[in-house]
């Protein structure tokens, strides 16, 4: 399953251990090392999107056997913060590519 890890601030619950029983991976588009880039890149209607994607991504490790994060490989992006971000969380790591559509 792909996810912007949303799922919990939009539902206002909890909806990790309802899903789990579904899916075997999990990819949380974690998208930036900080709320300010998250926002600026992402553009959530949640005021507090970042720090719920990193609830989101913690709660998901405790019910999906296989959790990754991923970010797009863009300039602004601070790859190696993002990469200490997931070890620190025990999650897979992934590096997207940008792809611009036309």
């Amino acid at each position: 399953m792909d996810t912007n890890g949303h799922g919990n601030i939009f539902n206002q619950r909890n909806i990790v251990p309802e899903i789990s029983p579904y899916i075997d991976a999990i990819s949380i588009s974690l998208n930036a090392e900080s709320k300010e880039k998250y926002n600026r890149l992402s553009r959530p209607i949640f005021s507090d999107a970042y720090e719920a994607v990193i609830e989101f991504i913690k709660v998901s490790k405790m019910h999906i056997k296989d959790v990754t994060v991923s970010v797009v490989n863009l300039p602004i992006v601070d790859i190696k913060k993002c990469e200490k971000i997931a070890e620190d969380l025990k999650v897979n790591f992934k590096l997207r590519d940008f792809v611009r559509s036309l």
